[in-house]
């Protein structure tokens, strides 16, 4: 399967050609930070509203640049209200990929861990997104192997599952598709998302039961036949 990732940097995305250029499903960039703070990205519920018409699966992921747990706080309760009275079929991801050289090891591995475990505490799929490189020099990952992890290697050779736990890759940010215009991040799946998440009642899948159909009075039904045919006697 192959997933694609979107922004506000792709804002003409032909939501109809997804399925036919292979696209299994995408995940949506929800909240960020810019200059004046926190904000939503102002495409979100356009991607959504597009791929769900389109009959494409989608999750979301928030880009984080905080360094304290409060402020994390923060920005989980702005993409939760984001998420409110949508449903996901994909992961919702907590991308983390900022150094910050005042945190250490274990400051940036405990946020992560953080914020997945709040994501799954309040019903959804939890997923972490970061770099190979970003892992191998700044992050102790046997901490976070209790989370699924959005690897993004940009190259030929797959990396290790074992080593990284990884249930999706990321092996391009130049790839091609006719649905968008210029390059786009592609990523190999491993896991059959949908199904898992559906399953378990997580990404808004948990709420309401399926109504119960009134029952059929069948003595009824079989009157209205009965005058139908009536009718159609009397016109001819």
């Amino acid at each position: 399967m192959k997933y694609l990732d979107i922004s506000k940097y792709q804002p003409n995305v032909k939501y109809d050609l997804l399925k036919s250029d292979g696209i299994d499903g995408v995940i949506i960039r929800a909240v960020s930070t810019g200059k004046n703070g926190l904000y939503i990205d102002p495409y979100f519920d356009t991607h959504y509203s597009g791929c769900k018409a389109a009959g494409v699966p989608v999750g979301a992921y928030i880009f984080s640049y905080r360094t304290t747990a409060a402020e994390v706080d923060k920005e989980l309760n702005l993409l939760f209200k984001r998420l409110d009275g949508k449903k996901f079929e994909l992961p919702i991801v907590f991308d983390y990929e900022t150094k910050y050289s005042h945190l250490t090891k274990q400051d940036r591995t405990t946020l992560i861990k953080y914020a997945c475990t709040v994501i799954q505490q309040h019903g959804y799929y939890a997923m972490w997104y970061t770099g190979k490189n970003f892992i191998d020099s700044n992050l102790i990952i046997e901490q976070l192997n209790m989370f699924d992890l959005w690897l993004a290697c940009w190259t030929a050779f797959k990396p290790s599952q074992t080593a990284y736990n990884y249930g999706i890759w990321q092996y391009t940010s130049s790839g091609k598709i006719s649905a968008v215009p210029g390059n786009v991040d592609l990523s190999y799946v491993y896991k059959d998302y949908p199904a898992i998440i559906k399953k378990a009642g997580l990404n808004g899948y948990g709420g309401d039961p399926e109504p119960t159909p009134e029952p059929v009075n069948v003595k009824s039904e079989l009157i209205k036949i009965k005058d139908q045919i009536q009718g159609l006697i009397d016109k001819l």
